[in-house]
């Protein structure tokens, strides 16, 4: 368990919710690509991709429309709107 009470990747789920850090996790491993490669894709330095797996933080809109792009994700499932 890491700080916050946090566990780290997967092992959050809870029921059929999951977090963005999830879903970007799982997205490139699905894909079968490096952080850094995903990086490359929607156009981010990887510290910035870090930061949204390891602190959830959300990525700015830009950023946001690419991850949910790439990974063929709905915007709605974690609580926005794509414009």
């Amino acid at each position: 368990m890491g700080a916050r009470g946090t566990t780290h990747a997967c092992t959050s789920r809870t029921a059929d919710r999951i977090t963005l850090a999830e879903a970007i996790d799982e997205g490139f491993l699905r894909l079968g690509i490096s952080t850094r490669e995903f990086a490359r894709r929607i156009g981010c330095n990887r510290s910035a991709l870090d930061k949204w797996r390891t602190f959830g933080i959300t990525p700015d809109s830009q950023y946001f429309a690419r991850v949910m792009d790439e990974l063929g994700l709905d915007p709605a499932d974690f609580g926005m709107e794509q414009k």
